[in-house]
């Protein structure tokens, strides 16, 4: 069962769900998680990049298909974050506990900046998801943990691929 937990691309945002999640389901449930910026974080924090590029460098990078077929090696994965939407999902929900608007105002800074008109060009910003294309939109940390809970229960996990 792959899950999206559909989040600000804010490496600080997602990054801190990403790690509120993995130490409260340490054990709990049989998934993998993955989050973009968190990668992406890493890369600028251990290379001297730029946050915008490294991001959909790494996004762009786990869409060729033998990057993928490692990444998404398990089938039970929950990507934190945003990706392109050519990477499909059992669930897609939306996740933003600090009630701001815009839901992502890395990507509006994209679409809206006169500075970031060459980027825009470079990256494909319409396959990204949105918060539209999430089903349910979870307000807390504690209902996302019950979500992720509930979605991988013992009886409706797919088994670890090999």
């Amino acid at each position: 069962m792959k899950v999206l937990i559909l989040t600000s691309i804010n490496p600080v945002l997602s990054g801190s769900t990403y790690s509120k999640l993995t130490n409260s389901l340490k054990g709990e449930i049989e998934a993998d998680f993955m989050c973009y910026p968190f990668i992406a974080d890493m890369i600028v924090r251990s290379e001297d990049k730029s946050y915008l590029p490294a991001f959909f460098s790494v996004i762009e990078a786990t869409s060729k298909r033998e990057i993928r077929e490692k990444v998404y090696k398990n089938p039970n994965r929950v990507v934190i974050g945003n990706c392109y939407k050519q990477e499909r999902f059992d669930f897609i929900v939306s996740f933003n506990d600090t009630n701001s608007e815009p839901f992502d105002p890395y990507i509006e800074k994209i679409k809206n900046d006169e500075d970031y008109e060459k980027f825009k060009n470079l990256i494909r910003l319409d396959d990204m998801y949105t918060a539209e294309d999430a089903k349910i939109n979870i307000p807390s940390m504690h209902h996302l943990i019950l979500f992720l809970q509930g979605v991988y229960e013992k009886n409706e996990i797919q088994p670890k691929a090999n």
